[in-house]
């Protein structure tokens, strides 16, 4: 019966060598003193706001501190807070080339806004940096305002 067995190979067994499965898991968050741990020898295996506890327990500008967050920025390229702290911690250690690869994945917020003010007062464009601290100022960042008392006592 080749004809018979061939329709029975074409059409029943295709749905018979198939199977679906579901699994249900639930991933227990580490503590920080274990995500530490995790840190150091696995960080891909942490979530982003995971690293973020984790840097908050250092002072801000650290070593450690900018270790977890260049390692954040590594592992999520695409992540804006990420990028976001990435330019912030570049711009604290003056590089603004760098810096400005990462303010370009940041998203528009108005903190982008403010590191860019910050990136043109460093750069000595202090009409653009101005500008720029005025609209963060406008948009509700305190820290512009002192910026822009920094840029007064310049410029």
């Amino acid at each position: 019966y080749p004809e018979e067995f061939r329709f029975i190979l074409q059409h029943w067994f295709p749905g018979l060598r198939h199977s679906d499965y579901t699994i249900h898991y639930v991933v227990r968050p580490f503590t920080v003193e274990q995500a530490k741990q995790v840190f150091q020898s696995n960080p891909k295996n942490l979530s982003i706001e995971e690293m973020f506890r984790i840097a908050r327990t250092y002072p801000a500008g650290s070593p450690e501190y900018n270790k977890i967050f260049m390692t954040a920025v590594l592992l999520n390229p695409e992540h804006p807070v990420a990028n976001l702290n990435a330019a912030c911690i570049l711009l604290s250690q003056g590089d603004t080339k760098d810096a400005s690869l990462y303010l370009d994945k940041a998203g528009e917020t108005p903190e982008k806004t403010l590191l860019q003010g910050i990136m043109q007062m460093l750069n000595g464009n202090y009409t653009e940096a101005e500008n720029l601290l005025h609209k963060a100022e406008e948009a509700g960042l305190p820290q512009a305002g002192e910026n822009l008392k920094i840029l007064h006592e310049i410029y």
